[in-house]
């Protein structure tokens, strides 16, 4: 008797995963030895470039064919790996005794993000895990109206 080998959808794109790790790694470390203030000294212009890379990589995945839309799902997590530095400051800037509540907000923010997924889960359900990253889409318009100017950075004098 043989046995019957077969191909997993996983291994003909096996190289995805290091190098979107290989990607997060870098940036993270770029960002961590401080060059981010040498790059963007602003917070709300660091926002803007994640958020818009995040947002291109989501149209890409959703409106480029099959084949080659997974690759723009790099984009999504180099994005979403930038984002977060960028939207804490500029949530806790100026809230005094604040501070606390807004932090916590955050968190919980955060940890309502498991909404997101579940909706991803549906959609792709009904019409495919291409189709599911339309999801995507408004909630990076959302942080990228955010960066441009929903957030008011408020300076004491």
């Amino acid at each position: 008797m043989s046995k019957k080998t077969t191909v997993s959808a996983g291994k003909k794109h096996s190289y995805l995963f290091p190098l979107i790790i290989v990607g997060i790694m870098f940036f993270a470390i770029v960002f961590a030895l401080g060059i981010n203030s040498y790059l963007v000294p602003l917070q709300n212009k660091a926002l803007h470039i994640s958020a818009a890379t995040a947002l291109a990589g989501s149209f890409l995945v959703v409106f480029t064919p099959a084949a080659i839309s997974i690759c723009f799902i790099f984009l999504m997590a180099l994005g979403c790996s930038l984002m977060w530095p960028a939207l804490w400051q500029l949530a806790m800037a100026d809230l005094g005794k604040f501070t606390k509540a807004g932090s916590s907000l955050l968190v919980t923010a955060i940890a309502g993000g498991a909404v997101v997924p579940t909706l991803y889960g549906f959609l792709k359900d009904a019409v495919g895990a291409q189709n599911g990253y339309r999801t995507a889409v408004p909630c990076f318009l959302f942080i990228f109206y955010n960066a441009i100017s929903g957030h008011k950075i408020r300076t004491s004098n």
